[in-house]
């Protein structure tokens, strides 16, 4: 007998088949998705984190602390600080951190005999978000104080 057709069982396999394709493009979809709205809040975070740098940076801060003596490299702790809680792009809440210290510069070749050693300012910025999990960005530079 001569039958044209399919059966049951191979539409019910096809169907399975493409059902399986479908589902995952679509969660290669959502996963790249995802991972582009994370890379977008870092980059928010990171620009927020960038603006705050410079801004420590450039400004005066009084030099002061407690000796942290290590060799011949002097940490002078200024300050650790935490804003308050505001808002990443409008959306996320966020919180940022930042502390500024002095150092000594080894290279002067003056140790524990300079007189003025808070050569270099450095500065380190973190900015915490809170999605699905906390995720942060931190950046940290050196000014040399002339």
């Amino acid at each position: 007998m001569n039958q044209r057709g399919i059966t049951l069982i191979e539409a019910i396999v096809a169907i399975s088949i493409t059902l399986s394709l479908v589902l995952a493009v679509g969660y290669l979809f959502a996963t790249g998705r995802g991972n582009v709205d994370r890379l977008a809040w870092r980059r928010a975070a990171l620009a927020q984190a960038q603006s705050r740098l410079e801004e420590l940076l450039h400004n005066p801060s009084p030099v002061g602390g407690t000796n942290d003596t290590t060799g011949f490299v002097k940490s002078y702790n200024v300050f650790v600080h935490t804003a308050p809680v505001f808002k990443l792009n409008n959306v996320r809440p966020a919180t940022e951190t930042w502390s500024i210290w002095w150092e000594d510069d080894p290279a002067d070749g003056l140790g524990g005999a300079d007189d003025f050693p808070y050569d270099n300012k450095r500065v380190r910025e973190t900015v915490r978000w809170f999605g699905v999990a906390p995720e942060s960005v931190s950046i940290e530079s050196t000014l040399p104080q002339i």
